[in-house]
């Protein structure tokens, strides 16, 4: 009689690959749909020279932002100026002579490429129809540009979508690369020869040593298991973005299951002195921000935070030891 175990295919190492291509998916798609129809909404503002007249076709009551171009080429020539607003009297004719709304705001800003520009005031355009704007005043020719409010929707819009697809693609990313990893794991794992039993004397001695090896992988798998969740608990942060939740996860792990053996012991503390270390990092790149680096090493961080946490879980897997770099070890 003969007993047989196949052995496992361990998944190719080219679906990390693709997984690091999913998490980046995201993101791109995210930056091109701002670029993209930002654009769009861009181009179909109206450009015009004052002291002078634009006249615009609204199709429907719609709110429209009056700015000045401190810095832009128009008709191929070149215009630039201070930011300042002249005096100047705007006024907004529509059909019939009736007097549109002009509410003076300068609060805003925006850029376009080497474009930049400066509101002077939101217009309220109550019904459709085609409307004459104004600008009167005693100033050498500057350009201002008139287009919807929608153009400020669309790119707090596109931003909210990037962070969306962004945490949609890095979650599936993320979760394609701890279940290959873990799937690799146990299928190096799985290497059970065929075994022969030939008779009857040698039975009972090679069912109680089978049964002990089994007992042996086992207790193994739970280990190297457990040790992998001090790492891979850090990730449910992503989902629950609850404050200091990517220290508390693999604490509460290790506290549980330290006694249970070294290896949980060592991985656990990894863990938390890893995510302690991230935490200081993360506070001193925030007061960075004030000279800009700070926003780029918090981007950084993000990511170097998630692929170190996620190499560190398959190393815990496969039965070895991972040293998280740049990491200050407080817990000994």
């Amino acid at each position: 009689m003969e007993r047989t175990e196949s052995t496992k295919k361990a998944p190719s190492r080219w679906w990390y690959l693709l997984a690091v291509m999913i998490m980046l998916l995201g993101p791109v798609y995210g930056i091109y749909n701002v670029l993209s129809t930002s654009t769009a909404v861009h181009k179909a503002g109206k450009y015009f020279i004052t002291p002078g007249a634009l006249k615009i076709t609204v199709n429907k009551p719609e709110t429209y932002i009056l700015w000045n171009a401190k810095q832009t080429i128009y008709q191929g020539q070149s215009y630039k100026n201070d930011g300042s607003i002249p005096a100047m009297k705007i006024l907004v004719m529509g059909k019939r002579g009736k007097a549109e709304e002009f509410d003076s705001d300068l609060s805003m800003t925006a850029h376009f490429g080497e474009e930049h520009l400066n509101s002077i005031g939101k217009i309220n355009f109550t019904e459709p129809g085609t409307y004459q704007v104004m600008v009167i005043g005693d100033y050498p020719d500057r350009v201002f540009y008139l287009n919807s409010s929608n153009l400020v929707w669309v790119v707090m819009k596109g931003i909210l979508l990037f962070f969306l697809y962004s945490a949609i693609t890095l979650i599936a990313g993320i979760a394609m690369i701890v279940v290959v990893a873990m799937k690799r794991s146990r299928a190096m794992k799985s290497d059970t020869p065929q075994t022969s039993i030939i008779g009857a004397e040698g039975a009972g001695e090679l069912e109680s040593t089978s049964d002990a090896t089994a007992s042996e992988a086992v207790l193994k798998d739970r280990i190297t298991n457990t040790a992998s969740i001090c790492h891979f608990s850090v990730l449910l942060n992503l989902i629950l973005p609850i404050p200091f939740l990517n220290i508390i996860l693999p604490l509460i792990v290790w506290s549980m299951k330290k006694n249970m053996d070294e290896f949980i012991d060592y991985h656990g503390k990894e863990a938390i002195n890893f995510q302690i270390s991230i935490l200081i990092y993360t506070i001193l790149s925030i007061l960075l921000c004030l000279i800009v680096i700070g926003f780029f090493l918090l981007v950084a961080l993000f990511f170097f935070n998630i692929i170190a946490v996620i190499v560190a879980g398959i190393s815990a897997a496969k039965g070895e030891r991972f040293h998280y770099p740049l990491c200050i070890r407080f817990i000994k």
